[in-house]
């Protein structure tokens, strides 16, 4: 059984645009506003658009409150392999070697110039 403070979150969560939901689910995951927008290729200024806007239509005034409410009705899952891999952005967690190929010494071509 839900409690009523619960039923006014997920009836406000309904509220919000794809965006400001996608925002929220990085928002509790403790990304920053920086990486927010990184990883949603947005500008800082809009994730702060965003972010205002969810404080607004939710009723909450602190991002850790947010995020705690997301976590608790199940809008986010912390658990470790929820890294967000189909997010393009977050496939790529370690830096990739460079896919070039070293040349080997070879062998003095015996039909060549030396």
């Amino acid at each position: 059984m839900q409690r009523a403070g619960e039923e006014r979150f997920e009836e406000r969560f309904a509220e919000l645009s794809l965006r400001e939901k996608d925002v929220l689910r990085l928002m509790a995951k403790g990304l920053s506003n920086h990486e927010i927008a990184q990883r949603l290729f947005i500008s800082p200024h809009t994730v702060k658009n965003h972010v205002s806007r969810i404080y607004q239509k939710l009723g909450v005034d602190e991002r850790t409150k947010v995020a705690i409410w997301a976590v608790r009705l199940g809008l986010v899952s912390l658990e470790a392999d929820d890294s967000g891999a189909e997010d393009p952005a977050a496939q790529q967690t370690e830096p990739r070697e460079p896919e070039s190929k070293e040349l080997e010494p070879r062998e003095p071509d015996p039909d060549g110039p030396e």
